[in-house]
Order: C-alpha cells, then sequence, then structure tokens
C-alpha cells in the first residue's frame, strides 16, 4: 500500500476545517446553557430538555451522515457535498442560538429547538466527512497521529477563540442577563465557522482524487447505509473503542455542562480567576497537540489515551471531591492558582487522549478492511459520534434533572447543600462515570506491530 502524507500546505488547510467543530462544540458546550439561563426567558429544566433532545437527534443522524459519505459517488468526491452543504446551516444556527430575540417562553422554545438541532446537525454533517478524510489517505501508524495531532490543534484553536469571545460576555454581562452583552459572540462565531468550513472543503476538493472507494452504492444506497452500520457494529475493536468513549463522555458531559457555575458558584472565583482558569484549560489543549504527535512515537495509542483518560480524570474529580471534604484548605488566591495548575495539566491530558482515540478510529478502519473487504472510515466516525452524542445527551439531562430537583436559580446565591450538591456531580459522579470508560479500553488490541502487519496485508492484497 503507497504510503500518502499531504504536502504542509495541505495538511494544514485540512487542519483548519477543524476550526468548525472546535468553535461550535465549546460554544455549544460550554456556554449555551450558561447563556440561556441567564439571559433568556427560559426555565432551566426546559433549556437542559431541548438541549439533551438535541443532542439526541443528532446521535441518531450521526451514523446515518458517515454512511451516506462512504457511500456517496459523484465528480466532487464523497466528503465534499456533505461538508458543503452543512456549512451554510452552520454558520446560521450558531449565530441564531446566541441571538435569540426578547419574546415570551412559548415563542423562544420551539425557535430554540429548530436552532439547537440544525446547529448539531450541521456540525455532524461538516465534522463527521471531514475526520474521514483525514483517515481516507492510507496513512502509518505515526504518520496519522501526526495529521490527527495537527487538526487537533486547529480544534482547539478554534474552541479557544469561543472562550475568548465568551469571556467578553459571561464576565461583564451574564450576571445582569442582558441579551445585548451576546451580540458581538454571536457574530464572532459564524465568522470563525465560515473561515474554518472553507479551509477543510478547499482540501477536500484537493483531496478527493485520494479518497479511497466505499462499500456499494447506486440503486440500493439506503440498504448499503444499513449494511455499512452492521459491518461496523460486528468489528469486536470497535465496539470496545466505542463503549470506552461513550462512557467517557457520559460523565465528561456532566462536568462540562457544569464547568462556568462550578467555577463561580463552587469555587468563589472572580473575574479575572475564572479567566485564567478556562485559558490555563486550553493551554493544556494547545499543548497536547504537538506531544500527541511526538509521544505515540514511545508509547502505544491505548497507553496513551488511558493514561491521558485518568489524568483528566483526577484534574476534574481531585480537587473539587476534597474540596467537599474540608481537605484543600487553601486560601482563596491559592484555589485559584491551583486550578489553574491543574487546568493545564487537564488540559493536556484530555487533549492527548481525544488525539489518540481519533487516530486509533483510523486504525480499526484498516482492520475492518482488511476483515470484511469494507472501507467504512465515515461510518466508523458516525458511528462513534452516535454513541458519544447519546451519552452526552444523557448526561445533560440528567445535569439538568438534578439541578431541577436542587430547585437551582442561575440568579441566587446556592445555600450550602446546593453547593454540596453541585461539587458533587461535577466531581465524584463525573468523574467516577468517566473512569469506568478505562475497563473498554484497557482491552484495545492494535498496537503499531499489529497495524503494520494490517497494512502489509492490504498492500499485497491490492496488488
Amino acid at each position: 500500500m503507497r504510503h500518502r502524507f499531504p504536502s504542509r500546505g495541505l495538511a494544514l488547510t485540512y487542519a483548519a476545517g477543524g476550526l468548525v467543530d472546535g468553535v461550535m462544540f465549546n460554544a455549544l458546550n460550554t456556554f449555551l446553557f450558561f447563556y440561556l439561563s441567564t439571559a433568556t426567558k427560559i426555565p432551566v429544566d426546559v433549556a437542559a430538555i431541548i438541549l439533551a433532545a438535541a443532542v439526541v437527534v443528532d446521535a441518531i443522524a450521526a451514523p446515518l451522515i458517515g454512511s451516506a459519505s462512504d457511500n456517496l459517488r459523484g465528480r466532487f468526491g464523497k466528503r465534499l457535498p456533505f461538508m458543503l452543504m452543512a456549512l451554510p446551516f452552520a454558520i446560521w444556527s450558531i449565530h441564531g442560538v446566541f441571538a435569540l430575540p426578547d419574546a415570551p417562553v412559548h415563542v423562544l422554545v420551539p425557535q430554540l429547538a429548530v436552532l439547537a438541532i440544525v446547529a448539531r446537525l450541521s456540525l455532524s454533517m461538516f465534522q463527521l466527512p471531514h475526520l474521514a478524510l483525514g483517515a481516507d489517505m492510507a496513512l502509518p501508524y505515526e504518520r496519522r497521529s501526526r495529521l490527527t495531532a495537527l487538526r487537533w490543534f486547529c480544534n482547539i484553536c478554534g474552541g479557544l477563540i469561543a472562550v475568548l469571545g465568551g469571556l467578553a460576555w459571561e464576565v461583564t454581562g451574564a450576571e445582569a442577563g442582558d441579551p445585548a452583552a451576546f451580540e458581538r459572540f454571536a457574530v464572532l462565531l459564524p465568522c470563525v465557522v465560515a473561515a474554518g468550513g472553507v479551509s477543510g472543503s478547499i482540501a477536500a476538493w484537493r483531496l478527493k482524487p485520494t479518497s479511497s472507494p466505499g462499500t456499494s452504492g447506486g440503486k440500493n444506497a439506503g440498504l448499503s447505509l444499513l449494511v455499512s452500520f452492521v459491518q461496523a457494529v460486528r468489528n469486536p475493536t470497535f465496539r470496545l473503542l466505542v463503549l470506552g468513549s461513550g462512557v467517557f463522555f457520559a460523565g465528561f458531559s456532566i462536568g462540562n455542562m457544569l464547568n462556568l457555575y462550578t467555577k463561580i458558584r463552587f469555587w468563589q472565583l472572580n473575574q479575572t480567576e475564572v479567566s485564567c482558569v478556562l485559558l490555563a484549560s486550553f493551554t493544556g489543549l494547545l499543548g497536547a497537540a504537538p506531544v500527541a504527535g511526538w509521544i505515540v512515537r514511545w508509547f502505544e495509542k491505548k497507553t496513551v489515551a488511558c493514561a491521558g483518560l485518568i489524568g483528566f480524570i483526577m484534574v476534574q474529580a481531585g480537587p473539587v471531591t476534597l474540596h467537599l471534604f474540608g481537605a484543600l484548605p487553601f486560601a482563596q488566591f491559592q484555589i485559584a492558582m491551583m486550578l489553574s495548575i491543574t487546568s493545564v495539566m487537564g488540559g493536556l491530558a484530555l487533549g492527548l487522549t481525544g488525539a489518540t482515540l481519533n487516530s486509533m478510529i483510523g486504525d480499526i478502519a484498516d482492520e475492518h478492511r482488511l476483515l470484511y473487504g469494507s472501507n467504512l472510515q465515515g461510518t466508523f466516525y458516525g458511528a462513534t459520534a452516535f454513541a458519544n452524542k447519546l451519552a452526552n445527551g444523557l448526561g445533560i439531562a440528567f445535569t439538568g434533572l438534578a439541578l431541577d430537583l436542587l430547585k437551582f436559580s442561575p440568579s441566587d446565591g446556592l445555600d450550602e447543600a446546593e453547593t454540596f450538591a453541585v461539587g458533587l456531580l461535577y466531581g465524584p459522579i463525573g468523574g467516577g462515570l468517566s473512569l469506568i470508560a478505562l475497563i473498554p479500553l484497557m482491552r484495545y488490541r492494535i498496537d503499531r506491530h499489529e497495524h503494520a502487519r494490517i497494512v502489509a496485508a492490504l498492500g499485497t492484497q491490492s496488488h
């Protein structure tokens, strides 16, 4: 099999497409619930249910999108049409969801539902074919990780832009609940999405001649989608990875949804301290990109992913758990400094896990092609997204219902019992659930030697 690695310019053009999901994922997951609960009239529990429903709808659609992109035929390739179709809807929805009008609840609820669903679906319709495009290239073990790490770096840059923009209104306008404070944020997001989308689409156009053929298409395209999905689920290695990834995301979504509340209400950080802690996390995430590309030369991907997962859980759950039980007797400025340091470490750990898991999906696609003769990169990314997003939606719904049971009010201060409950959700419950992901991930069996054997066997088949 011939190993192809794009030129530096083309690799960067491809990787810049990661700005789309970096901006949208962080805006939707980190800031949207906070925005809805402080600057709109929508009740907290209703907002949580709508956001969870949008994630579940997206989860159902994700494997269909991935399978469809595997089976598409045409002169524009099999990835580019989906990306071009998704981009205008992504731009429209990510603006609209942060620019809701001052209207009654019965008007806002359906509008939010439509915008949230469109935002999630358009994100998947761009992201999944774009991820599969990178896996389409027949790259060896380490080079695939390098390309994945480069895309991860651009993804985190997009997330950093979202956080910096979000801080501009979260720090100054969120407490007052002034919707006008969000206007610049709602303008910034679609601009970055458009830039990343255009760059990723250019790369898809230039790389389309190298795309590997799918499974089947034509008149039986609908049946092909089902066959592709069933084939992907049959792969035992893939089942281990998707189970571990899904369980991790269930716990991660709980902490992610409560991220700002934990920093502001539980830790009682001021505006400057919140900004420092959030930016420290992205410093670690950005550092993970070059580290991930280097570290897989010395360690197996499974080892890196599991070590990163353990490190992230320790950072997320450790300080909160210690503080809950009075084992963290620091002054306020010491807590802020500690959280900044641990956030760098947690960002680095999360980045290593995310980058290596994405690279492992490509390796599984190679194994599947050898075992079953089917090229299902998009299907594997879509099925993984299905599990992750379904778990994410369940985590969001669980957190929203838990806050509702606590009679949580964003405009009021938390009493001692409510503070303890929020910390318990964020730390021990979310972190403990994520820790279970290690059980299936430790059984993953494709190492560099096994992947080299797979690539050699595929090369023999092609001759």
